[in-house]
């Protein structure tokens, strides 16, 4: 064999675009799209909350939505998120696509919000002296008055105060999407919405103006489900879709009694886990009927791609090989 270098294709882009959250070194990388799954009654709503409760104490999200047919009953877990009524919705064809509105509602919110900056800047410029006043063009002294900055006889509005943003963190929302007992329904067998859901949740919206490293809004979104896979080796009835096991970015897995699951969970991210791997943080992960392992298949390093659960808190699995990989600041 004989290798001839080539001096193309080595120009890089300037900017880096990666519509990733702001989030803390051990949080997972944002926006996600993620699959806790377990059988009835180990923990899996508990766990949920334990997640989204963290994430609002980190601020990571500013708005949070819910579709699912037993939200009431499960309000034990979730109440204290206070997440209002008007962002549950029942888990019908068209429920994933009120959501993506929702999202472009915000989308849409934000850059109002920019132009309204702008336009107050630029009358502060243009009122700051008599000559920037005088100097004034007709289509500018048209956009004050419809903004009710100056009135139609020219006289300055000496109330006006700076926009304000609807949250404390100025910034295009964020948001998370939670779905619960929604495996069977028409939110997901009959929603072409959720199929682009599962491509697009980090480009969902995309911005006029990138904001940081953000030219979306994106989505995140956790999923609960009580299997992984059903009869058959690519699922069948009561599986997670297939489409949305291929696009996961984080799995969170629970002991299970069903012969076999493991070995094809193993099977399926082989192609991102090190089986090896896969095999020992399992092993070690649950122990416990309640303990629970997050998988993430992108994470900000490898040290980071095995998060174990306990009920009393929470524990990283780190191999040897990817801590000599790890660029962190903090170990």
């Amino acid at each position: 064999m004989k290798v001839k270098p080539l001096k193309k294709f080595n120009k890089k882009p300037k900017e880096k675009i990666d519509n990733d959250y702001p989030t803390q070194p051990h949080q997972f990388k944002s926006p996600f799209l993620a699959l806790i799954t377990a059988p009835r009654g180990v923990g899996k709503s508990f766990l949920a909350s334990r997640l989204m409760t963290q994430f609002k104490d980190e601020e990571i999200y500013d708005d949070y939505y819910v579709i699912s047919p037993s939200w009431e009953s499960n309000q034990g877990h979730f109440k204290h998120l206070d997440i209002p009524d008007e962002n549950v919705y029942y888990p019908d064809k068209d429920a994933v696509q009120h959501v993506l509105n929702r999202i472009e509602d915000a989308k849409m919110e934000w850059e109002n919000y920019l132009m309204e900056m702008e336009v107050f800047n630029e009358f502060r410029r243009a009122t700051r002296n008599k000559t920037a006043l005088n100097n004034l063009t007709h289509d500018m002294l048209e956009l004050f008055i419809d903004f009710k900055y100056i009135d139609e006889e020219g006289n300055i509005n000496i109330s006006i105060q700076k926009p304000k943003w609807r949250n404390k963190i100025i910034r295009p929302p964020t948001s998370i999407l939670l779905m619960d007992d929604v495996l069977s329904s028409p939110a997901l067998s009959q929603s072409e919405a959720f199929s682009s859901l599962t491509i697009r949740n980090r480009h969902l919206s995309p911005l006029k103006e990138p904001f940081e490293n953000r030219q979306s809004m994106g989505l995140s979104v956790l999923i609960l489900s009580q299997c992984y896979l059903g009869g058959g080796r690519s699922g069948g009835q009561g599986s997670v879709p297939r489409g949305l096991r291929e696009n996961l970015t984080l799995l969170i897995l629970f002991r299970t009694k069903a012969e076999g699951m493991m070995v094809k969970i193993r099977e399926e991210v082989g192609g991102l886990i090190d089986p090896v791997q896969f095999d020992e943080a399992v092993e070690y992960a649950l122990q416990g009927k309640r303990d629970a392992l997050a998988i993430q298949f992108q994470h900000k390093c490898p040290t980071k791609k095995f998060l174990r659960f306990t009920e009393d808190g929470s524990e990283y699995i780190q191999f040897e090989e990817d801590l000599k990989e790890c660029k962190c600041k903090h170990k």
